[in-house]
């Protein structure tokens, strides 16, 4: 279960950075404040993509992120535990 859950928030982190990317890409175009809110916190930790890089260091902030739950924190959503 803990190596699922390794898994699970690798695979989050790396769906947040494509989303991210997804997201600036439309730009002038504007999300939702609580999504706002979260890709201007994952931006205080990685930059985003505009040339090659390696990217196992930002998956591994992004990933630290998505563990720690503050992400969610700035969503204003309420999760059942």
């Amino acid at each position: 279960l803990r190596r699922m859950n390794d898994n699970l928030a690798h695979i989050v982190a790396i769906e947040l950075l494509c989303a991210a990317q997804g997201v600036e890409a439309r730009a002038p175009r504007r999300t939702s404040a609580p999504l706002r809110r979260v890709l201007a916190r994952l931006r205080r930790d990685v930059a985003p993509l505009k040339e090659d890089r390696p990217l196992a260091p930002d998956i591994a902030r992004a990933c630290d992120l998505v563990r720690c739950g503050e992400l969610c924190d700035l969503t204003d959503v309420d999760l059942p535990l």
